[in-house]
């Protein structure tokens, strides 16, 4: 776990994060494609 200088936890980032996030950006480039926009 990492802390911030106020000793705040900070979620390390892990592959599946990094997994999640490119799953969800390949979603909305496909919503975008179909001219679909869904904000959420």
């Amino acid at each position: 776990m990492i802390l911030t200088e106020k000793n705040q936890p900070i979620k390390e980032i892990t592959h599946q994060d990094i997994y999640n996030l490119y799953d969800l950006w390949e979603r909305l480039q496909s919503w975008q494609e179909i001219g679909i926009y869904v904000f959420l």
